[in-house]
């Protein structure tokens, strides 16, 4: 299964998060940095989502009227295997985006292993087969580029613009420069 890179901005977007434990509390964490409004439907949630400004947690198991506002994205993360294909086939019926936590199959989008140095962002993935093996792959690519001199990124801009006008006839392509944006590096 093949997947096209790319980076979302989820501010202001409505994200409901079914699950309440430590893989939905770090989606939802990144979520929350990232400005989204979440909503977490869970039986039983961890004690952290508690200290999660601005995330409205739903004590309850997950019912299709949970799609009714139409969340920009959704990502199941529970360790219910019916449930998490129930989401992903009503999701896929409403035109929701979906993720569902380490099961590739029933996503419309994975989520790459992510570090980020200053304005710059780094996301490797595996396809979804091997998670720890992209995040180990990503760090290492991460540290072998990190600038040693001046603002973070402008090394890497240093290098990457020209590559990018190259490949896209001149243009920069979407590299983006280090003070108007964050420069994000797909690999």
């Amino acid at each position: 299964m093949a997947f096209y890179p790319a980076f979302l901005d989820l501010s202001h977007k409505d994200c409901l998060v079914i699950g309440g434990g430590v893989l939905a509390l770090h989606k939802t964490r990144a979520f929350v940095e990232l400005g989204a409004r979440v909503t977490v439907v869970a039986p039983r949630v961890k004690p952290d989502f508690a200290r999660l400004r601005g995330v409205r947690v739903v004590r309850r198991g997950f019912r299709p009227g949970d799609l009714a506002g139409q969340p920009w994205l959704v990502v199941a993360a529970t360790d219910d295997e019916a449930l998490h294909a129930r989401v992903a086939a009503l999701c896929r019926q409403r035109r929701i985006w979906v993720n569902v936590v380490d099961r590739p199959p029933l996503c419309d989008f994975i989520v790459p292993s992510v570090t980020r140095r200053g304005p710059v962002t780094f996301a490797v993935t595996t396809g979804g087969g091997q998670p720890g093996r992209g995040e180990i792959f990503g760090c290492r690519v991460a540290a072998a580029v990190r600038p040693r001199s001046g603002a973070p990124g402008e090394r890497i801009e240093e290098t990457a613009a020209p590559a990018a006008r190259r490949a896209h006839g001149g243009t920069a392509g979407g590299v983006g420069r280090v003070g108007q944006r964050p420069l994000g590096v797909a690999i």
